[in-house]
C-alpha cells in the first residue's frame, strides 16, 4: 500500500509500499441427483494463483467467471495459463459470500455447480478462469489433493452433481510499515496499518470485483492510530461515500499494483486539532495511517477551509 497525500500544488510525500498477500483453496463435494445424498470428495486443499491470475486481478477481466476441471496430473507451473487436460467447466454459481477469519484474512467464496453428466469421469485438476476450453488465461490451478496432501483422482458418476467451492483470501498484514514524509519542509513520521480486520464489510466484501479503491469509509481522524481490529480514535471527519472523490488510474500491465487519487474538498476534513490519521478502502482490505510531526510537539497535519487535500495512493498484491 502506498499513501502520498499532498495539498494541491503545495507538497508531495514519498511513497510507502505494502503488498497484500492473496491465496486460494478448493473443496469438492458430490450429490446424487435422485436421492440428494451428498459426499465430500476432497476437503480443503490449496491452489496456486498463477502469474496470469495475479495480472488479471488488476485489469478488470472477469477472472472468476468459471470453474474448470480436468484430467491431467501434470505439475502446476505459475507460468501456465490453462488446465493441462481440460474436461469441463461451469459458470453456475449456487452461492457466494464474503467472510473473515484467522489472524487475519478476508475471504470471498464461490460455490460452482456442475450438473449431472457434465463432469463425469476421473478428475485430477481444477482451476478458476474466465473463458471456455480450459480457462485460457487461467486465474488459478491446483492438482486435486487427498487428506494427506498427495495428488489424487476423483471419480464423478453420471448421476452425480458436482459442487466445487473456491475460497479466495486477502491476508491482512499484522505488522506496521513505518516511514517518513515531508510536508511544507516539515518531516512527519508515518505508520501504515491494517484496520477492522475482523469485519467482512471491510475485508472480503469487494474481492469478487476488479481491484480498485472506494470512497466508502475513507475518512480523517483526530486521534491515535487503532489496533488492527479497530479504526483510529478521536473525532471522525467526513461523510463516508460522499465527501471524498476517488479516481482509479488504469492498470499498468504486469505491475500488480493499482494507483488511485483521493481528493478532499476545501469544506471537509477541517478540524482545529488537525489530521492525525486517515483511513481508506480497497478491494483487498481496509487500512489506516497516522502522521506525527518530528521535532515539535507531535503536531498533526493541518487542514482548513482554504485547502484541498489530494492523496495519490497505491495498493499492491502478491501470491502467498
Amino acid at each position: 500500500m502506498i499513501l502520498i497525500p499532498k495539498y494541491r500544488d503545495i507538497f508531495t510525500l514519498n511513497p510507502v509500499i505494502l503488498p497484500i498477500g492473496v491465496s486460494g483453496r478448493f473443496k469438492f463435494e458430490a450429490m446424487n441427483k435422485f436421492s440428494g445424498k451428498r459426499r465430500v470428495l476432497a476437503d480443503w486443499f490449496s491452489n496456486v494463483i498463477l502469474d496470469s491470475g495475479l495480472n488479471m486481478m488488476g485489469d478488470n477481466l472477469n477472472w472468476d467467471d468459471k470453474c474448470h476441471v480436468g484430467t491431467s496430473n501434470a505439475a502446476v507451473l505459475v507460468t501456465q495459463t490453462a488446465l493441462s487436460g481440460f474436461l469441463a467447466n461451469s459458470d453456475t454459481v449456487e452461492n457466494q459470500f464474503p467472510g473473515v477469519g484467522g489472524t487475519y484474512y478476508g475471504s470471498y467464496t464461490w460455490v460452482f455447480r456442475f450438473n449431472a453428466g457434465t463432469a463425469t469421469g476421473n478428475l485430477q485438476e481444477v482451476g478458476i478462469g474466465k473463458v471456455n476450453g480450459g480457462g485460457d488465461p487461467l486465474f488459478s490451478r491446483a492438482l486435486i489433493l487427498d487428506g494427506g496432501g498427495s495428488p489424487t483422482t476423483l471419480t464423478i458418476l453420471a448421476d452425480e452433481i458436482l459442487d466445487v467451492t473456491y475460497e479466495l483470501r486477502s491476508n491482512a498484514p499484522v505488522g506496521d510499515v513505518d516511514s517518513t514524509v515531508t510536508l511544507d519542509s516539515l518531516v512527519y513520521d508515518t505508520k501504515l496499518r491494517a484496520a477492522l480486520v475482523t469485519s467482512s464489510t471491510y475485508w472480503g466484501q469487494w474481492m469478487n470485483t476488479q481491484m480498485a479503491a472506494r470512497n466508502n469509509d475513507t475518512a480523517a481522524y483526530t486521534g491515535a492510530i487503532g489496533a488492527v481490529t479497530t479504526e483510529p480514535a478521536g473525532t471522525k471527519m467526513g461523510i463516508p461515500g460522499t465527501s471524498v472523490d476517488v479516481t482509479n488510474s488504469a492498470y499498468v500491465n504486469l505491475s500488480l499494483e493499482k494507483e488511485f487519487v483521493l481528493n478532499v474538498p476545501v469544506d471537509d476534513w477541517n478540524n482545529g486539532a488537525g489530521i492525525r490519521c486517515i483511513t481508506y478502502n480497497t478491494s483487498l482490505g481496509f487500512f489506516q495511517s497516522s502522521y506525527t510531526r518530528q521535532g515539535g510537539g507531535g503536531e498533526t497535519i493541518p487542514k482548513d477551509a482554504t485547502k484541498n487535500l489530494d492523496m495519490t495512493c497505491k495498493f499492491a498484491w502478491a501470491r502467498t
